[in-house]
């Protein structure tokens, strides 16, 4: 069951001003005072089979390591302490990670794990990040059969601020971007390379923490 990995997303069907069906969005960071945010395309194509070829030529020539990563990062805002401000990071910098290290960089830069030690996130956090993404990981596995999630990507938040942090706060992984979701025999297994991907990138940060 995904239910607890997909946004607080409903239909709400009257209000003062609409009397038609309407799609409601929750916010995921709401709960936290300082999110550290990131955005991680999911799978080995970000387009659905029936594309126009020039639209898969572009799609995969925004990221020619899609394919082997299962992944891509879109885009992360991190919480520096020091500045009160955030360090933000787009899409280009996401397309320039043409090698495993340099992701892995990406996702320790994520975790403040690649300057002052005061800002480095706690173990445990990326503990709760890592259970989560093997129940998503599980799903796949075991219980999608007929579902690809085309160009979806997962987010994942977490208090950037320990200081502020609340048993509220607790990291957060979501499915996200449903737009491109298909019916496919077998299931997705792009999608599922993409979180085997991840899960390994984090075992590998993991084990240099205590």
């Amino acid at each position: 069951d995904l239910q607890n990995f997909n946004t607080n997303e409903h239909l709400q069907t009257t209000t003062a001003s609409l009397s038609h069906p309407h799609l409601i969005l929750g916010n995921i960071s709401s709960n936290f005072r300082h999110p550290n945010i990131i955005d991680i395309k999911m799978g080995t194509q970000a387009y659905e089979p029936a594309a126009p070829e020039s639209k898969q030529r572009r799609e995969i020539q925004k990221y020619t390591k899609q394919e082997e990563f299962g992944l891509r990062i879109v885009g992360m805002r991190v919480y520096d302490k020091v500045t009160d401000d955030y360090i933000c990071k787009g899409k280009s910098f996401g397309t320039s990670l043409m090698t495993k290290d340099q992701v892995i960089g990406a996702l320790q830069m994520f975790f403040c794990l690649d300057g002052d030690s005061s800002k480095t996130v706690c173990p445990s956090e990326i503990d709760g990040i890592m259970r989560k993404l093997t129940h998503i990981k599980d799903w796949f596995e075991n219980s999608n059969s007929e579902i690809a999630f085309y160009a979806g990507s997962i987010l994942i938040v977490y208090e950037g601020n320990a200081t502020s942090s609340t048993s509220s706060e607790r990291p957060a992984v979501k499915m996200i971007d449903f737009a491109h979701v298909c019916r496919k025999q077998g299931g997705d297994e792009g999608y599922l390379k993409g979180i085997n991907t991840l899960l390994d990138m984090l075992h590998e940060i993991r084990n240099t923490m205590p």
